[in-house]
């Protein structure tokens, strides 16, 4: 039997997962907003708490919000049958992947950019082997990832500022 205290526990920690799940799904849809005139470009910013959970909580918790993000994200667009389904599953798995096997020996801005770029490397991969086979896709890759480096780093930053202020709060998750 649980006590009083470890249920206090799991439930915060249920709680702040669910709210980080929320709060990707809300970041995602306004990344895809965003950058709605350039369908193929995305900041990520919904990675900022991916990496949160998985500093914060854990790898499975990260896991989580990933899946769930993707999820919901192409139910709420309806594009769960589309191809921007599967290559979305394919570049978010990439990078959890990563993540979850990284987080232990990066910090936060190197892991971030290796997150970045295995999502890229994720996505172009179903592009080519499902899609559009044409090693054309190389010259794109490139671009996906100069603009990888740039946002995995600043996705770093930001999640590195979200860590230490929940840290800070002494939640006891």
């Amino acid at each position: 039997m649980m006590s009083s205290a470890t249920k206090g526990k799991t439930l915060r920690r249920g709680i702040f997962l669910a709210l980080l799940t929320a709060m990707a799904l809300l970041l995602n849809s306004f990344d895809m907003a965003l950058t709605l005139p350039f369908p193929a470009f995305r900041i990520g910013l919904s990675h900022i708490l991916t990496v949160t959970a998985l500093f914060t909580l854990g790898r499975e918790e990260a896991l989580f919000v990933v899946f769930f993000k993707v999820i919901l994200t192409a139910l709420f667009w309806g594009k769960i049958a589309s191809p921007s389904f599967v290559i979305a599953v394919a570049g978010n798995g990439a990078a959890i992947i990563f993540l979850t096997a990284g987080f232990k020996r990066l910090s936060l801005i190197p892991l971030s950019i290796g997150g970045a770029f295995f999502n890229n490397l994720g996505q172009i991969l179903v592009v080519y082997c499902f899609f559009i086979p044409r090693k054309e896709l190389l010259w794109y890759f490139f671009l996906m990832l100069s603009g990888g480096v740039l946002t995995g780093v600043a996705i770093g930053v930001l999640a590195g500022i979200i860590i230490r202020r929940i840290k800070h709060a002494a939640l006891d998750l």
